[in-house]
């Protein structure tokens, strides 16, 4: 990234010397979420910037179902902008009634604007030399539920259980890695048997390496999964945290989904 010299470490030194430009563009992962604190921050809805043009990209708001404070915080810091993509379906007429006069509209998440060659140049060589099934989950269920679905999947694919992230090991595996950077969170996608995660972006590179799958779906940040899966036609390939794990989803052929 080209950055600029001058760093900013809170609102009011943005609002003292913005930095200047002619367009601002700001859109991130639940970056106007208001259940994390970047989506209460008028700096991520950039606010310091006056009568220039602003533009959100693929901006995520993370639920189904935006609650009202969420929305007011939107309706307070967005009226000038120019434009605003969200990268959730289900945001765009939430969106749309709190800034009437602001085109929204619907984008793919970043990820997807490029092909799978082109994240070749982070991609770690292969970590595991063993057939394994890839575990990710963002947000852990209860342990019990991961479990079960862990002992089914082990009578269907022949793998270790490899557990990826978190603090803790919450469930049966038999390697945990705990910290993982982007080109190993790559490579242990693409070389995995089989992934389950509750992660968005696993999902996505799940599908742009064209891997085999189960999307659990979070309770609380589950729209943007459950819908791009739903627009490819995998709907069958998520799970919610109280439903029954009966079979394991299979993709035979995956040029119906590219194409």
């Amino acid at each position: 990234l080209v950055l600029s010299k001058k760093k900013y470490s809170n609102y009011k030194e943005l609002c003292e010397d913005f930095p200047k430009a002619d367009c601002y563009i700001t859109g991130s992962d639940q970056l106007w979420n208001s259940m994390y604190g970047c989506g209460q921050d008028p700096a991520f809805y950039l606010n310091f910037v006056k009568e220039r043009k602003k533009i959100a990209y693929a901006v995520s708001l993370g639920r189904e179902e935006i609650p009202d404070e969420n929305l007011s915080l939107v309706k307070k810091y967005a009226q000038d902008y120019s434009w605003i993509s969200v990268r959730e379906k289900s945001s765009v007429d939430q969106v749309k009634k709190v800034v009437e006069n602001v085109e929204v509209d619907y984008v793919c998440d970043p990820v997807l604007l490029n092909e799978a060659k082109e994240y070749e140049i982070i991609k770690n060589d292969k970590i595991i030399n063993e057939k394994y099934i890839l575990l990710y989950m963002a947000q852990i269920p209860n342990s019990s539920f991961m479990n079960e679905i862990i002992e089914k999947i082990k009578k269907q694919i022949n793998g270790k259980i490899v557990l990826i992230g978190s603090y803790r090991n919450r469930c049966q595996c038999d390697m945990h890695i705990r910290d993982v950077a982007p080109g190993e969170f790559l490579s242990l996608i693409f070389n995995a048997e089989y992934i389950i995660s509750n992660s968005f972006h696993a999902t996505m590179f799940s599908l742009i390496y064209e891997k085999q799958f189960l999307s659990i779906l979070p309770d609380k940040n589950g729209a943007r999964i459950k819908e791009i899966l739903e627009y490819v036609n995998l709907a069958d390939h998520t799970l919610k945290s109280d439903e029954n794990f009966v079979k394991l989803p299979i993709i035979e052929d995956y040029s119906v989904i590219t194409d």
